[in-house]
């Protein structure tokens, strides 16, 4: 490197050079273009060094040098013609001098990569509509051959050394400088532009964030192309630091490790997968001690990139995440915290960077409530101002704010949530969120649960559609790690099966020896799924494609097998080695298999066998090894954990398989078992006595001695109540019990009888089949035992019972027996879900339910309910002066707001019996399901519960968070009500507002129009139309 004093270069610093001293990072100037700064840099940093490549390395004086001949040459070369200048440079120090030449010539610039097909770059010069191309010799052919014929080519090899003054007209900081293009991963390329004001707030935030100065030196790993190169190459060159060229791509992994330790690198930024790399071509105990800063983005982080960046950088480096976006820059960021490991999966991404505001908005554009996911809108004047219109050679503005115009919007696309103390979790790409069978899921969750996965390196999940463009399937692929070539797709399901509920695991699993990738790194998921898609579409297109795709049978036994599994199923693509579970079937279908099987071959076999050898093959394997007697009956997941084991009792009609949901989602160091008792009915054990002896036998076979870890749903929590007790009378301990719903039975006390007396079961019309017919034997076998049961007082669990009360079965007033269960037990804690009887169909309550679960099991989680505050409370409406209020027991006070729907009545029957009140409710802001709905009987209060059940058509109207705005109120009749009595339900709401349910509605009619467009003054109108 020549060492040059910045008053020797021939450049012309008296004209053009700023006279003034560079700014600090604090007092970056946002009315001056990036070369105004670039100009302040070189005259205080002449002599320290700029760049530095494999090969050449530039002082700043050098630079600017070749900078002003860079300028002159475009500014010729472009001469009367409109549009950006196109850049094809190799990945050396010439190219960041490319950048500042063209914005010295009071160009903008587009980027283009000379490792894309040259049609690509061609179709982003033509997109651009760019007027010029600067590029060098040996790519010049390249130029030539896919651009328009009448571009201009700017040869970087043929600058005179010594040019004119560089140009004396200077951009203005809203002038634009970049047309940059999105990575394409969610679809077609966007051409995004930039000017010079909103990029210089991009490195002045990163400059005052990360302390960045002249004595710092960054590693340009990214292609310079994409957006995320400009934080390194711009941070570095209008700070005094110095930039170094480090292709990992040309270097290699071990070259560049090198280079970074040789020079002392002390910024670094990439992606998660290019760290990822590093860390395994890095030997066990190197470290690269000199980054002080890691900068990460790109993609989702996960904790075990952070485990990385401590493992290869120093265990002091401060690891910076971005937020970022082609269109937005990097608007959430901050220092990763390392104690908020206990409270999330996955590290937030940071808080709005100063100059952004981040708001996370629901389906129908409102604030989301912290904690609900949406979508990231940002706003800020310093956004890219739009996207760029090559025909047109304009920009087509981002939308502005109407109360301030110089504040840009953008939706980004990016589904997140806010956490109550303000940090933003960044869940992934809006678009990788979808619904399928019923189920939301988010193909982010599913990927981290298979890099989980012993020796998968890399994976992406895509979900193919069908004709209404609906998904349809869900696909995965896997990169192996070198050492785990052996794995077959197989191999994968089985690992995800324990990790996964069912309805998430990829029906097809592909391994492939390198995941396709974008430029920036990133994986090119929208390549997959049009590579799949159209696989999809040549198989129709196939005239073989209606005969079976999966192995066929080889025996006779299998063959009838295959059968019963397809037409279970409805499916005949599927073959002896498909999974039933991950085919699509569930606990119901095994049922229907099983006797179907039991009818065709005569084996009675317990449902545990198919969870065990869930393919053809496998079950023909374990009837010809061994004999049905022989098979347990109880259902295990992680059972090689470390921890004592969790055994669980599911609730009514007792199939195992409906708790492997539960075991799953479990951490995989604890051990679950379901049970239930031997043959597919079990209906010949008519006593919950017998039952429990039996589980009892099954539990010691896999843990003889406690201390004993138990868990009943429902009817299995009575059941599991009672094992506890008999284990309890063995002298065993019950180190934790937990039970879900379970509504007691006829409970005994000193001096009284409390009877069970259940409501009537609705009629059903005759079963369908023989399977319903059967599940309709176990139900009523299993109500039977409840009412024959009896509880004691003189005989209580001496340990804590964990009760999850779910609010969707109302609290009735004076009539509340779920609240004798703190009798039967020494230490109670009580937790409460907003969810319908059982937690399985509604996703919330079911991952607060395990969360709740985990924690708890662990000795963790909070205090619980207080009891009395829970089913003590009651209401009462205000007489008098008072009568527009609703007062609460425990002090709270709700003023009726007689103007304002939030939802409708649409059943209200009465009979001897029971009390039936159902329709639908919603939150003041008609987004989130209602939380406290009380009822009355003219002024009599009944009962008080929650909507949280599924409700489609409400969903429809009100968007994505107001799915279980349902409620179904069954409560016992204490003869009070007549059914004359008119019934009056309100909403309750923590502002202390209450809202009047109002008489049966839809949301398709006029008067759902008012509530969702506030239309009060149009109802004939509407009416009308």
């Amino acid at each position: 490197m020549t060492n040059l004093d910045p008053a020797s270069t021939k450049a012309s610093d008296s004209d053009n050079r700023l006279e003034e001293p560079l700014e600090s990072g604090a007092a970056f100037s946002l009315e001056r273009s990036i070369i105004d700064r670039f100009d302040a840099v070189c005259r205080q940093y002449g002599s320290r060094l700029a760049i530095q490549d494999t090969e050449v390395s530039l002082a700043y004086a050098e630079l600017a040098a070749l900078v002003d001949r860079i300028a002159v040459a475009a500014k010729a070369g472009s001469e009367g013609l409109a549009g950006p200048i196109a850049i094809l440079l190799a990945a050396n120090a010439r190219l960041p001098a490319a950048m500042l030449g063209i914005l010295a010539a009071g160009r903008a610039y587009v980027g283009l990569d000379p490792e894309f097909p040259g049609e690509r770059n061609g179709l982003i010069v033509a997109e651009t509509n760019a007027c010029a191309v600067v590029t060098s010799g040996d790519l010049l052919n390249n130029a030539r051959a896919f651009f328009p014929r009448d571009i201009r080519v700017i040869n970087i090899d043929d600058l005179a050394q010594s040019p004119e003054s560089r140009p004396t007209s200077r951009p203005d900081a809203d002038d634009l400088a970049v047309i940059c293009f999105t990575s394409g991963s969610s679809g077609l390329p966007k051409a995004v532009a930039w000017n010079h004001r909103s990029l210089l707030h991009w490195v002045r935030v990163f400059t005052e964030t990360a302390r960045i100065s002249c004595e710092d030196k960054a590693a340009l790993l990214f292609s310079p192309g994409v957006s995320a190169s400009w934080r390194t190459i711009y941070g570095a060159l209008l700070n005094g630091g110095s930039l170094h060229i480090l292709p990992p791509l040309g270097l290699g992994l071990s070259a560049m490790i090198e280079h970074v330790r040789a020079r002392g690198i002390t910024i670094y930024h990439s992606v998660p997968a290019l760290m990822q790399r590093l860390s395994d071509a890095l030997p066990e105990s190197a470290r690269l001690d000199s980054i002080r800063i890691a900068c990460i983005g790109g993609d989702r982080v996960q904790w075990s990139d952070i485990d990385q960046c401590r493992r290869i950088f120093s265990r002091e480096v401060q690891v910076y995440s971005v937020l970022t976006s082609t269109e937005c820059g990097p608007f959430i960021h901050g220092f990763v915290d390392e104690t908020l490991r206990a409270t999330t999966a996955h590290p937030p991404a940071g808080r709005p960077a100063p100059g952004w505001t981040a708001s996370v908005v629901n389906d129908d554009g409102e604030p989301a409530l912290d904690g609900e996911p949406g979508e990231l809108v940002v706003t800020s004047r310093f956004i890219a101002v739009g996207l760029w219109q090559g025909s047109d050679l304009r920009v087509r503005p981002f939308s502005t704010d109407p109360g301030n115009p110089e504040l840009r919007i953008y939706q980004t696309g990016d589904w997140a949530l806010r956490r109550p103390d303000g940090l933003i979790e960044f869940i992934g790409r809006r678009d990788r969120q979808i619904k399928l069978r019923g189920h939301r899921i988010n193909l982010g969750d599913i990927e981290s649960a298979l890099k989980s996965c012993r020796g998968v390196h890399e994976a992406a999940v895509i979900a193919t559609l069908d004709e209404a463009g609906l998904p349809q399937r869900l696909v995965a692929y896997c990169e192996l790690e070198a050492t785990s070539a052996h794995l077959q797709p197989i191999d994968l399901n089985v690992m995800l099966a324990d990790i996964l509920p069912t309805f998430m695991v990829p029906g097809s699993i592909r391994i492939l020896d390198a995941l396709p990738r974008l430029p920036n790194l990133k994986i090119d998921r929208e390549g997959l799924r049009r590579q799949e898609q159209q696989e999809q579409e040549q198989r129709k297109q196939d005239r073989h494609f209606a005969a079976p795709v999966g192995i066929e049978a080889s025996n006779e036994i299998q063959q009838t097998l295959l059968q019963l599994w397809r037409d279970v199923l409805g499916r005949q693509d599927i073959g002896i080695d498909d999974d039933f579970f991950l085919s699509g079937g569930d606990s119901l279908s095994a049922l229907d298999l099983l006797h179907r099987i039991e009818e065709r071959l005569q084996y009675r076999l317990p449902l545990a066998i198919l969870v065990a050898a869930p393919s053809v093959r496998q079950l023909e394997t374990r009837l010809n090894t061994a004999g049905a007697e022989q098979i347990s009956n109880t259902v295990g997941v992680y059972t090689g954990g470390s921890r004592r084991p969790l055994f669980v009792v599911p609730g009514m009609f007792g199939h195992a398989a409906s708790a492997l949901r539960i075991l799953r989602s479990l951490e995989a160091d604890q051990p679950g078992y379901a049970l239930q008792p031997p043959g597919m009915g079990w209906v010949r054990d008519t006593t919950l006595q017998r039952a429990v002896e039996y589980w009892i036998g099954e539990i010691k076979a896999i843990q003889p001695h406690g201390p004993y870890r138990l868990l009943g749903t429902s009817f299995g929590g009575l059941a599991m109540f009672e094992i506890a007790l008999q284990l309890q009378d063995m002298g065993e301990t019950v180190e934790y019990l937990a039970i879900v719903d379970t509504q007691p039975p006829t409970c005994r006390f000193d001096d009284r009888l409390d009877t069970l007396d259940p409501l009537p079961i609705p009629a059903a019309p005759d079963p369908a089949n023989a399977t319903e017919a059967l599940h309709r034997r176990v139900g009523a076998t299993h109500r039977q035992m409840a009412l024959q049961h009896v509880l004691d007082s003189r005989r209580p669990f001496r340990g804590e019972l964990n009760y999850f009360f779910c609010t969707g079965n109302p609290v009735t007033a004076g009539l509340e027996r779920r609240s004798l269960w703190q009798q039967f037990a020494a230490r109670f804690r009580l937790f409460t879900l907003a969810s319908p009887h059982g937690v399985f169909d509604h996703e919330h309550a079911f991952w607060t339910f395990t969360a709740l679960l985990s924690a708890s099991l662990n000795g963790e989680g909070p205090a619980g309910a207080d009891p009395t505050e829970v089913w003590g409370r009651t209401f009462s409406i205000g007489a008098g002066a008072q009568r527009g209020k609703i007062f609460g027991s425990m002090g709270d006070v709700y003023c009726i707001q007689q103007d304002r729907a939030q939802g409708y009545v649409d059943i209200a029957t009465t009979d001897a019996e029971a009390i039936r009140l159902a329709g639908w409710a919603v939150e003041p802001d008609r987004q989130m399901p209602a939380q406290t709905i009380v009822a009355f009987a003219g002024d009599r209060f009944l009962c008080y519960g929650a909507a949280c059940s599924p409700r489609p058509d409400v969903e429809k109207a009100l968007g994505r968070s107001a799915e279980y705005a349902g409620f179904d109120f069954r409560f016992p009749n204490s003869g009070a009500c007549t059914g004359r009595q008119k019934y009056r339900l309100f909403v309750l709401s923590r502002d202390g507002s209450a809202a009047q349910l109002r008489e049966s509605s839809s949301p398709e009619s006029a008067s759902w129009l008012d509530v969702t467009r506030g239309l009060w003054k149009s109802v004939r109108t509407l009416a009308g139309r």
